[in-house]
């Protein structure tokens, strides 16, 4: 290769400052690949490039950007990668140079199945994160020798600067991935401690179990107002059988929702409630008690459907 187009070392140290101030505020691996190769675009021309890097969540090796390849060679390029030259430097935590292919006896390259295009020298540099190989920069090209002294040292800077970013992107992947499990799992808390039941026609039952928080009442309401619309609901039966006792903010929240009940025209009725739990009631209403003319309360929750199905209720 002409030396001429070796960047200078000023250049260099100019260009690999800049990537890492970059690097610091990227959100994802392909951005980081992305501006990565943005930078090595200003160093080096190269025909064929790829950042290959472990996915933290599910492990498997990915190739997250990729220069001179169409989506159906990235596809083929990621699928094959594992168990060729990609995945041998992520493995043994080595670079590999291969300035001729059509020199190499050692046959220590090949081209992925989707790959048309003749290529001539390869370079490959591991990315570490710690002691641990996570991923790796891989530049091609169709002239041999194509790769100087300088470009491998400069890949080497490039990939250690991404090494370090990974660690903090693979926490905040894991991280950002918990948070959305936990949110995904109390939405399921939440369907299953609010079932709204169609237990008659135009009769709902509401079981309340355990207190209920601001998310929760916010969730019951919705559920339950939208199935006496589409119910055309008469009553709602709020059965407190497994509920010993609500403190002062879950009465008030309990409140709203009989009040948006009675609002849309439906009525709601009680049963379940424990001498506990009628103390509670009558001591935490305060000066906004239930209007006890409009509500009744049933022992349990088989009287209070009796009574909505009898000709008299």
């Amino acid at each position: 290769m002409d030396q001429s187009c070796t960047p200078s070392a000023l250049s260099l140290v100019s260009l690999l400052t800049d990537a890492a101030g970059q690097l610091a505020a990227v959100k994802s691996f392909a951005e980081m690949g992305s501006t990565v190769f943005s930078v090595i675009d200003r160093m080096v021309t190269v025909e064929y490039g790829g950042f290959f890097c472990i996915d933290p969540i599910d492990r498997q090796l990915r190739l997250y950007t990729v220069r001179g390849f169409s989506e159906e060679e990235r596809r083929e390029a990621e699928r094959t990668a594992p168990d060729r030259h990609p995945g041998w430097v992520i493995r043994t935590g080595q670079m590999l140079h291969v300035p001729d292919i059509d020199a190499d006896v050692e046959k220590r390259t090949t081209d992925s199945p989707g790959h048309k295009r003749k290529l001539r020298s390869r370079l490959f540099v591991p990315v570490c994160s710690g002691q641990i190989c996570v991923g790796a920069y891989g530049l091609a090209s169709a002239e041999p020798h194509y790769f100087t002294d300088t470009h491998i040292a400069m890949l080497r800077y490039a990939a250690s600067l991404t090494g370090a970013m990974y660690g903090s992107l693979a926490n905040e992947q894991k991280l950002s991935r918990q948070l959305q499990l936990v949110s995904e799992k109390q939405q399921e808390l939440l369907l299953l401690s609010s079932p709204v039941i169609e237990v008659w026609e135009r009769t709902l039952a509401l079981p309340i179990i355990g207190t209920i928080d601001e998310a929760r009442a916010s969730h019951m309401a919705q559920t339950l107002l939208a199935m006496v619309v589409s119910h055309r609901a008469h009553t709602v039966i709020l059965d407190f059988t497994g509920t010993a006792a609500l403190d002062e903010r879950s009465t008030l929240q309990l409140q709203r929702i009989v009040s948006a009940v009675r609002l849309l025209g439906s009525r709601c009725v009680f049963s379940g409630v424990s001498p506990q739990l009628a103390t509670a009631l009558a001591t935490h209403l305060g000066e906004h008690p239930f209007d006890r003319e409009q509500i009744r309360s049933h022992a349990t929750l088989k009287q209070a459907l009796a009574m909505r199905i009898s000709p008299k209720s």
